[in-house]
């Protein structure tokens, strides 16, 4: 559903293309690709904004915990957004170019200061889309009829046939989503859309309404927010890119007294409070007086080193193993780990005494909760996907959105300090508790200590910005090199080794062209952890699987166990 809205949006900025005008004359009850079609036709941006000047939508979308509203609306060269927490951003780009916002939280209206003439262009080229209204296939219309209200289109759409963000507003596999168009009779114009989510047994419930209104009022900032931006009295902000260079470039913007600037910088550049770009600007609430910020370009090259050198495949040309302990700060907790890799085995350990060993295609180790060692059991490709392929830049991840703040060197170690945003933090790190805790802007900071000649690791450290640019430590490691094999304890290897076994089997796909076997000893009173290959979730207790295994506590006996790849 809001995909709808952000291609039908994003069409007002495409003034350029030719606006396609229809009326409900035209449309006749007839196949549903005429009908949509024509329905998507007079709704587009460019056809509403012709004929219409402007547009606005109200849109609630209804969940578990009660509705949101998002108010949007569009013109010529305008594009006004109320957001359910009560945040407002107005984007202007006609002969004036502007972006100004409200925050709620802070009571603080913002005005945008941007450090590169084609950013603006750009920020609306990317907001350009590759249709107008679109449909999704697979909509089918099972009703059109006129009713005192207008007239009534409804379509369907399976499960299968609908995009992933109705799903995310709650449709199920056993359901179908149901859209009624409510248009003008004459015009064909939407006024209102209804989409509705229905249960085998004809149940709705609405998920999103829709109110439309073409010919809308030109929206404006509050009164007390207008009077702020029209104010004679103003401050000069300044931004100085690439200061010092040849390329040195000077923006600048009288804004009023009492507004703040939001600046809009290139993705690889960093914001500093000194010409020599050194003191990484810190966000103040003074927005009275004249202020000059500068703008570098950031050195990728030593990160990019970094990245290289630190492969562990690399690492391993030149050391026979790598070892690395370090700390973890989660809220008042500390806990402690050790890793160790060499070309045959990687080793984790943690502070409760779990202990995690893959050696030569064999994952064995020592669960601490349960008291018990344990071996693991993987299916095709699992070893690889889970076991080895994580270790090949474990040391340095080279996760997307890093970006260098900082570099330097001293006394033969170079200093690289990356941030990234919350958004980029969270999608390359979704199970770290200390990064989806962050708070929007916040940044996750890392600090590389690395030799400069060879530019391998020796320390790094991470940490969570806040807006004020004080930090907080959640994790630091030391690493060292060539260090003494890691030996299996004497305890483990004797409970492993045990002559007193039992056997897991696990059979995949029993009774097909793809049956296949897997099993594994391990002594008795020891747990096999078994890893499912892509496409299987789950176990079952007969060859015919239709019992589902519940588990047991049982780990004495062999057992026999089933799988097989879900129909999806």
């Amino acid at each position: 559903m809001k995909k709808r809205l952000i291609i039908l949006l994003s069409a007002v900025f495409c003034l350029g293309m030719t606006a396609v005008p229809a009326t409900a004359a035209e449309v006749q009850n007839g196949q549903d690709e005429d009908i949509l079609r024509k329905l998507g036709e007079v709704n587009s941006a460019e056809n509403l904004i012709e004929n219409y000047g402007s547009f606005s939508i109200e849109d609630i979308t209804y969940g578990e915990d009660g509705e949101e509203k998002l108010f949007i609306y569009v013109d010529e060269d305008r594009l006004a957004r109320e957001w359910p927490a009560g945040e407002i951003d107005i984007m202007d780009f006609g002969k004036e170019k502007n972006i100004c916002s409200y925050d709620p939280e802070t009571d603080t209206l913002y005005e945008l200061l941007y450090g590169d003439n084609t950013l603006f262009e750009q920020m609306v080229s990317d907001n350009r889309p590759e249709g107008t209204f679109v449909f999704f296939e697979g909509e089918n219309v099972v009703a059109d009829e006129n009713t005192d209200e207008g007239r009534k289109i409804v379509t369907e759409t399976s499960w299968e046939d609908s995009p992933e963000d109705q799903k995310e507003l709650g449709l199920k596999e056993e359901e179908t989503a149901k859209f009624e168009y409510l248009v003008d009779p004459d015009t064909f114009v939407l006024k209102e859309l209804t989409l509705s989510f229905v249960s085998p047994d004809g149940a709705e419930r609405v998920a999103v309404k829709e109110i439309f209104t073409a010919g809308a009022d030109r929206y404006e900032l509050p009164e007390k927010y207008q009077e702020m931006l029209q104010s004679k009295d103003t401050r000069k902000m300044t931004l100085v890119m690439d200061a010092g260079t040849e390329q040195e470039e000077t923006f600048s913007k009288d804004i009023p007294k009492g507004v703040a600037a939001a600046v809009l910088i290139p993705a690889e550049y960093v914001l500093y409070d000194d010409e020599a770009c050194t003191q990484l600007h810190e966000k103040n609430d003074n927005f009275d007086e004249d202020q000059t910020l500068y703008a570098a370009k950031q050195d990728e090259e030593p990160l990019n080193r970094i990245y290289e050198a630190n492969a562990t495949e690399e690492l391993l040309k030149n050391h026979t193993n790598i070892q690395i302990n370090g700390t973890e700060y989660y809220g008042d907790e500390e806990r402690i780990y050790f890793c160790y890799y060499d070309a045959d085995m990687s080793v984790i350990e943690d502070g409760d005494s779990n202990v995690q060993i893959c050696e030569n295609g064999d994952v064995y180790g020592f669960l601490a909760d349960q008291a018990a060692p344990f071996r693991g059991l993987c299916m095709d490709g699992t070893y690889e996907k889970y076991f080895e392929e994580p270790l090949r830049n474990l040391i340095c991840l080279k996760p997307e959105g890093e970006r260098v703040i900082s570099s330097g060197e001293e006394n033969g170690m170079l200093t690289v300090e990356t941030a990234m945003n919350r958004e980029d933090a969270v999608r390359e790190y979704p199970d770290d508790n200390n990064i989806t805790e962050m708070e929007e802007t916040d940044l996750y900071v890392q600090k590389y200590v690395a030799d400069a000649e060879t530019y391998e690791i020796q320390e790094c450290f991470e940490y969570i910005e806040k807006a004020d640019g004080t930090r907080k430590l959640i994790r630091e490691s030391k690493l060292s090199y060539d260090g003494e094999k890691y030996e299996v304890s004497e305890e483990l290897k004797a409970q492993l080794d045990s002559g007193d076994t039992r056997t897991v089997t696990l059979i995949a796909d029993p009774g097909t062209d793809n049956e296949k076997e897997y099993s594994v000893s391990v002594c008795k009173g020891g747990i096999v952890q078994i890893i499912l290959g892509e496409g299987y979730s789950t176990f079952y207790s007969d060859e015919a699987c239709t019992q589902v295994y519940e588990g047991t506590a049982d780990r004495e006996n062999d057992k026999t166990l089933y799988t097989k790849k879900s129909q999806d």
